[in-house]
């Protein structure tokens, strides 16, 4: 038995359209946003996967402050990284609908990045709890 013939029914507007390949895949993570120094959860807004590019994405009608995507004048890309949701999702900080309407797996986003063009000379993940950008990735690149 097909494990989506044992889950139940999803309001359609639980469900969102990838920007990439179209699919609609239901919600899976919550959006988050500061209120008062703590962190909430929105009951309405958060992300969907697919495995068209292992993406996390939301819709584009929640984006307010969009981040940028490319790299910066000296070739760097730094944004926060899903490798770090897991095991419990909730505890990743990033799952901002507000400003990050895609967030990428490094190793897919290094593939992309090359397919436009760029030349990736090096990607990292952030491990360091002191650093000032913690659970994000930073890629090098070079047109």
């Amino acid at each position: 038995m097909s494990i989506a013939k044992e889950l139940p029914d999803v309001h359609p507007f639980f469900m969102q359209d990838c920007p990439l390949c179209g699919r609609s895949n239901r919600m899976v993570v919550k959006g988050l946003y500061v209120y008062h120094g703590k962190v909430e959860q929105y009951p309405d807004m958060g992300y969907s996967f697919c495995n068209c590019r292992n993406i996390f994405y939301t819709r584009s009608e929640n984006i307010t402050d969009e981040a940028s995507y490319l790299p910066d004048d000296n070739g760097m890309v730094t944004l926060p990284d899903p490798f770090f949701a897991w095991p419990n999702p909730h505890d990743f900080l990033y799952w901002n609908v507000r400003r990050y309407p895609i967030l990428w797996d490094m190793e897919e986003y290094c593939r992309l990045l090359e397919e436009i063009g760029y030349e990736v000379i090096w990607a990292r993940r952030d491990m360091s709890p002191e650093s000032a950008t913690p659970q994000h990735f930073h890629i090098r690149t070079r047109k």
